[in-house]
């Protein structure tokens, strides 16, 4: 018969599979620690039908670097620390789903072709280096964050549009080092300061968009 229940993807269930190509699964609520981590071979994940939340645990996918598409059809996305390390051939994620992110440290880093995050609001927290060096990726909003952390962005050299939190608080000097071609910034009313040489040598910003607060700068 057929189940009805959730399915866990348990540790390292499918790891070191290396000639897996594709992953279709159904009603899939969770994804362990190295699920499917050094799949050398994935190019594609399908998932439908699924629980309200689905949470990918860290190293879930860990340099399966032929991997280029990831599609799981849920309401909220949680992504934990590494999920997609190193996932150097990854151009989409949920391209063609809305839905909430909540992304961890590291989750995305060195996804260097990743260009859409698709239909995303994220309304949690961005952990440290979340997109570090996803050199692709164009914009990213993160106007509902409450919290987002260091070199969050750092090395995304395409990268041309952010918009940032009315919850955060505080910015770090480092979030967007290396985002060369940074042409507008929006930045959250609850921001009270704008680090020293945040922006220095951003020869592209066009525009910039500051709360109407008292400012230190």
């Amino acid at each position: 018969p057929q189940t009805t229940e959730p399915i866990t993807i348990s540790l390292q269930a499918f790891y070191e599979c290396s000639a897996l190509e594709e992953i279709i699964v159904r009603k899939v609520c969770l994804i362990e620690k190295s699920a499917f981590a050094e799949c050398t071979s994935l190019k594609r994940i399908i998932a439908s039908d699924l629980q309200e939340t689905v949470t990918v645990h860290q190293n879930a996918f860990y340099r399966c670097r032929e991997l280029n598409e990831v599609s799981i059809n849920t309401q909220k996305l949680v992504v934990q620390e590494n999920a997609f390390y190193s996932c150097r051939a990854l151009q989409s994620l949920n391209k063609e789903y809305k839905y909430d992110l909540e992304v961890r440290t590291a989750a995305f880093r060195y996804c260097n072709s990743l260009e859409t995050l698709g239909r995303v609001t994220i309304q949690a927290s961005v952990g440290d280096s979340a997109f570090e060096a996803c050199t692709s990726l164009t914009e990213i909003d993160m106007s509902k964050a409450i919290y987002v952390g260091n070199k969050c962005l750092y090395g995304c050299s395409s990268i041309k549009s952010v918009v940032l939190s009315d919850y955060m608080d505080s910015i770090s000097k480092e979030m967007l080092n290396g985002c060369i071609s940074l042409e507008e910034v929006v930045i959250g009313r609850g921001i009270s300061e704008i680090p020293e040489e945040m922006f220095a040598g951003f020869t592209n910003l066009k525009r910039v968009v500051l709360p109407d607060l008292n400012l230190k700068t």
